[in-house]
């Protein structure tokens, strides 16, 4: 064989050798990095910490963190491996746990804790299922051509409050909780037969910001406003009920500054001496108002 063959057949032979080598140093390398990240228990949880919660107890999201992190993957990769392990899913079944809970923060910090950061929601309004609830006799507005009324009706009560939950600045029901402590928030109260759940929008957003703006306002004018109710089946005529007994009936498709300026005239001249006999203010029509 000439010389030049077999120096050719060596090199082949060489390069077929080192082609070799380097697929097993790739297959080791390779191998080794999948240990190292998803097998070894250097980087395997083994801490989980948990900040930011008031109102939910530490110890049920440590339940459920650990919980997620059981198991295996495909049989062989243990779920609580760092590199394994889903943030946004844990994220997200934190919050589907936890219905209080607005943003959970999780991340890692290796080589072995697991850190999660808990944002609450902070109630914008509290919506309680009315076990009694009167109604009253609606009188024909506009047929009246007065700014009083002097008809007979049945004067509406403040409802009586049942079970009573939190909601979210979207109107969202994420907790249970009893009245104590919420009388800074606007209190809506459902229609007649009407029972609350956890999760159920309740209110608009625009409509707790509409109450919220009325019960502060409405305090300059020396009214306390106590809970407001849906007056139709729209949701566009509300009423506010004051803590003196009297009712004053809304309009929410129109501004809330110019309802409570109607108001606060009524009460510093036609009904400045009369509060304590009023029954309602109506502001439903625009640009009239009645009261009783």
């Amino acid at each position: 064989m000439p010389a030049k063959e077999i120096i050719r057949e060596e090199k082949k032979t060489a390069n077929i050798l080192k082609a070799i080598l380097i697929a097993v140093f790739i297959v080791i390398f390779t191998a080794a990095v999948f240990y190292f990240l998803f097998i070894s228990p250097v980087l395997r949880v083994k801490e989980i910490k948990i900040g930011g919660n008031k109102i939910i107890p530490t110890q049920n999201i440590a339940v459920l963190a650990s919980s997620l992190l059981e198991g295996k993957i495909w049989g062989f990769i243990p779920s609580s491996q760092m590199a394994a392990i889903s943030l946004p899913e844990i994220s997200r079944k934190l919050q589907k746990e936890f219905p209080e809970i607005r943003q959970a923060e999780v991340k890692r910090i290796l080589p072995d804790i697991l850190e999660i950061r808990i944002i609450e929601k902070k109630p914008s309004s509290i919506c309680c299922e009315a076990e009694v609830v009167i109604q009253p006799l609606m009188v024909d507005l506009m047929a009246m051509e007065i700014s009083t009324s002097s008809a007979s009706a049945p004067k509406e009560q403040i409802p009586s409050a049942g079970d009573c939950f939190l909601s979210d600045e979207e109107g969202f029901l994420y907790r249970q909780s009893s009245e104590i402590s919420t009388d800074f928030l606007p209190k809506f109260f459902s229609k007649n037969g009407e029972n609350y759940e956890l999760g159920q929008k309740a209110v608009s957003s625009s409509t707790i910001v509409f109450a919220r703006e009325f019960k502060e306002k409405m305090e300059n004018s020396k009214v306390e406003i106590v809970g407001f109710s849906f007056k139709d089946a729209e949701n566009r005529e509300m009423a506010a009920y004051a803590k003196q007994g009297w009712v004053i009936y809304l309009d929410l498709s129109r501004f809330v500054e110019t309802q409570i300026r109607v108001i606060e005239a009524l009460l510093a001249d036609e009904l400045k001496n009369s509060r304590k006999n009023l029954e309602y203010i109506d502001l439903r029509i625009p640009n009239r108002a009645y009261y009783k």
